[in-house]
C-alpha cells in the first residue's frame, strides 16, 4: 500500500527542490535521457529551475507556486546557448512549457520515491501556464523550392537542401552521413538502386553530459575548436531505432553526390595534412564537421540575399514529406519509411507522421483530402502529368505500383510483396515512380528523359 505522508522521513521532507532534482538527474536523467536531452533538460534545471524556485523545499512546490513562476519567467532574459551570444530575449511561452516538462516529470518521480506523498495530485498538473500562440510553420510550396535551388551558390546549402527534400533527412541527419553509407556506384544508380543509410547524425552535446552518461550511443567526438569550451560536437547514433534507414535517391541527386565526393577528393589532395578526414558527406573546407546551426544560419542568409520568405531548415522535410504523400497519394507507411518516423496516425481526416512522444518531439501533418489527394493548386497539372507517364523502372502510371528492376523498401524484387496480376506494390519507403515523380518535378525533366530516376 502507498506509503502515508507521515511516514516520509524527516531528511526526505526537509530536502530542498534544488537538491531533489540533482538525486532526481543522478537516478531518472542518466537512465533514461539520450545525450541531447540530458544536456537540454540540464541546462533548463541550471538557469532557470535552480536559481529561482531551487531554495525552496520540495514540499513547497505547490501548483500556486509552480503558477506564479511560470508568470514570472516571461521576463526572464533567455540564456543563450554555450558560446552564443546574448540577444536580450526573453523566455518565451514555448520555454516554460518545456521547463514545465521537467518540472512535472521531477515531481512525479518525487510521489514514486516517497518523497512527497504518493496518493497527492503532482502540483504541475493543474498549474496555469502563459498561453502559447499556435503559429503555423512557414513552408514554401514545390514551385518556390524547385526556382529557389539554382539560385544557391553555397554547395554545402545546395546538396544540404536537396538531401532534405528527396530524402526527407533531419539536419543533423545529414551533417552525419558518411561516405561509407552512401552507395552511387554507376551500377547502382543505373539499376535505380543509388542509396544512403541513414544510422548516424550529428549534435552538440555538453562534457558533463558525456561525462555523466559514459559517451553512451556516441560513435565519435570531434575536437573542440575553441578553449574552454563547456560543449562537444558528437557523432552518435540516432535517438530511436526507427530513425535508422535505407534511403533511394533519385539519380539526379545521386549524380549530384558523385561530383560532390570528386570535388572532396580534390580538395583531399590539395590540403594534405591540413584536411581533418572524418568521412564526412558534408563537411568544410578542411574537413571539420558542419554543425547543424551552419545550415541553418546559411538557409536565412539565402533567404534574405534573394528575397525569398524566410524559412527554417526543417521546413524542407516538411514539404518533403507533404510532396511525398501527394505522389503516393496518401500511402503512409511509404512515406514513413523514408522519414523515420515512429508511428502514423489517422484522426478526424488528418494523417499524421510522429516521432516518439517527448516535450520536443516533432510532428508532420498532412491533410489528405487537400494535401496529399488534391496538392497545390498550382502544382496540380504537374502531378496528373507525372501519375500519367511512363518510364523505365515502371510498369504503368499509377503511383504506389513499381515495375521490374526497381527496389521498394529495401528489398530486392523476389523479397517484394504481390498484388494480383503480378504487380509489385510499394510497402515500406519509396523508390520507382515515386522517386521519379519526385525528382522530375523538382528539377524539371520530362518523363520522356534519360534521366530517369
Amino acid at each position: 500500500p502507498p506509503t502515508p505522508k507521515s511516514a516520509v522521513t524527516p531528511q526526505k521532507d526537509d530536502i530542498t527542490f534544488s537538491e531533489f532534482l540533482k538525486h532526481y538527474v543522478k537516478v531518472y536523467g542518466t537512465s533514461k535521457w539520450s545525450m541531447s536531452t540530458y544536456s537540454g533538460k540540464t541546462g533548463l534545471i541550471r538557469n532557470y529551475i535552480d536559481p529561482y524556485i531551487g531554495d525552496k523545499k520540495l514540499s513547497e512546490i505547490t501548483t500556486e507556486c509552480l503558477s506564479e513562476y511560470y508568470n514570472d519567467l516571461l521576463s526572464v532574459e533567455r540564456v543563450p546557448p554555450a558560446n552564443r551570444k546574448k540577444t536580450g530575449e526573453c523566455v518565451a511561452p514555448s520555454g516554460v512549457k518545456k521547463i514545465h516538462d521537467v518540472i512535472r516529470s521531477a515531481l512525479n518521480q518525487a510521489m514514486k520515491w516517497n518523497y512527497l506523498d504518493p496518493m497527492m495530485q503532482n502540483p504541475a498538473k493543474l498549474a496555469t501556464l502563459p498561453t502559447m500562440k499556435k503559429t503555423k510553420r512557414k513552408v514554401w510550396s514545390v514551385s518556390t523550392f524547385r526556382e529557389a535551388l539554382p539560385r544557391v551558390e553555397d554547395d554545402i546549402l545546395a546538396l544540404a537542401m536537396n538531401l532534405a527534400f528527396s530524402c526527407s533527412l533531419r539536419v543533423g541527419e545529414i551533417t552525419g552521413l558518411t561516405w561509407d553509407c552512401v552507395f552511387i556506384d554507376e551500377e547502382s544508380i543505373e539499376n535505380g538502386n543509388a542509396r544512403v543509410i541513414i544510422n548516424k547524425e550529428v549534435a552538440r552535446v555538453s562534457i558533463e553530459a558525456l561525462q555523466k552518461l559514459n559517451e553512451r550511443d556516441v560513435l565519435a567526438t570531434f575536437p573542440a575548436q575553441k578553449p574552454h569550451c563547456t560543449t562537444r560536437l558528437v557523432l552518435k547514433t540516432p535517438k530511436t531505432e526507427t530513425s535508422t534507414r535505407v534511403v533511394w535517391l533519385p539519380k539526379t541527386v545521386a549524380h549530384m553526390l558523385v561530383e560532390h565526393r570528386k570535388n572532396q577528393e580534390e580538395l583531399k589532395e590539395f590540403l594534405g595534412a591540413d584536411y581533418h578526414d572524418y568521412n564526412l558527406v558534408v563537411a568544410l573546407e578542411n574537413g571539420n564537421p558542419v554543425e547543424s546551426r551552419i545550415i541553418r544560419q546559411r538557409l536565412q542568409v539565402f533567404c534574405d540575399a534573394t528575397g525569398y520568405e524566410r524559412v527554417d531548415f526543417h521546413s524542407l522535410r516538411h514539404l518533403s514529406t507533404k510532396y511525398k504523400l501527394k505522389l503516393t497519394q496518401g500511402d503512409i507507411k511509404s512515406v514513413q519509411g523514408d522519414t523515420g518516423h515512429a508511428e502514423a496516425v489517422n484522426q478526424g481526416g488528418k494523417v499524421g507522421l510522429i516521432s516518439p512522444p517527448g516535450p520536443q518531439a516533432p510532428y508532420l501533418i498532412a491533410e489528405v483530402h487537400h494535401h496529399a489527394v488534391q496538392g497545390e493548386q498550382q502544382g496540380e497539372e504537374q502531378g496528373e502529368k507525372l501519375y500519367s507517364g511512363r518510364g523505365s523502372g515502371e510498369t504503368g502510371g499509377k503511383t504506389g505500383q513499381i515495375g521490374n528492376g526497381a527496389h521498394a523498401g529495401g528489398q530486392p524484387p523476389e523479397q517484394q510483396g504481390h498484388q494480383p496480376g503480378g504487380r509489385n506494390i510499394l510497402p515500406h519507403g519509396l523508390s520507382g515512380p515515386v522517386l521519379q515523380g519526385l525528382a522530375m518535378d523538382l528539377h524539371g525533366y520530362h518523363l520522356v528523359s534519360p534521366f530517369y530516376v
